[in-house]
């Protein structure tokens, strides 16, 4: 989920919620805003399949609150696609079924690597990551469908 903001005071702060099927919400995550930035992710790292509710509360120093609209996603099952080693060192190789946009995303949400592969084995070079933990994002761009892996880079 990401989402773009006018401007923000220092101190607030995001915190996404997920609804299953529309029954309660529960926080899957919280980001601290900052004067500087204006886009903002997150990913859900284990939605569960069928219809989806994201909202996002936005509350200020004061712990005023304001919710986003809830958009509704559905989650269908896995991709067809592999990927290996992990934790990888320099080359990362996937097997895809489908054309997919693949990213690597940092801790802070930024996106490190972005490349679209066509179906069958390709490989992404990993290198110039720093060691760490990241989450690789695919979108199956047949079925639009979002998956999102934790990736370590050794």
């Amino acid at each position: 989920m990401e989402w773009k903001v006018d401007s923000i005071a220092e101190g607030d702060y995001f915190i996404i919620e997920r609804s299953n099927e529309g029954g309660a919400y529960e926080s899957i995550g919280a980001l601290r805003g900052t004067v500087m930035n204006t886009h903002y992710e997150l990913i859900d790292s284990a939605p569960p399949n069928g219809s989806n509710f994201y909202r996002i509360r936005y509350a200020d120093k004061d712990d005023r609150r304001i919710y986003s609209e809830a958009i509704r996603v559905s989650i269908s099952g896995d991709l067809d696609f592999k990927f290996y080693p992990n934790p990888v060192d320099k080359l990362l190789i996937v097997r895809t079924e489908h054309l997919i946009d693949i990213q690597v995303i940092d801790a802070f949400g930024s996106v490190r690597l972005s490349k679209r592969l066509q179906k069958g084995i390709q490989v992404l070079y990993t290198g110039s990551l720093e060691r760490g933990s990241y989450i690789l994002r695919v979108v199956d761009k047949e079925s639009n469908r979002v998956v999102s892996n934790q990736l370590l880079k050794n």
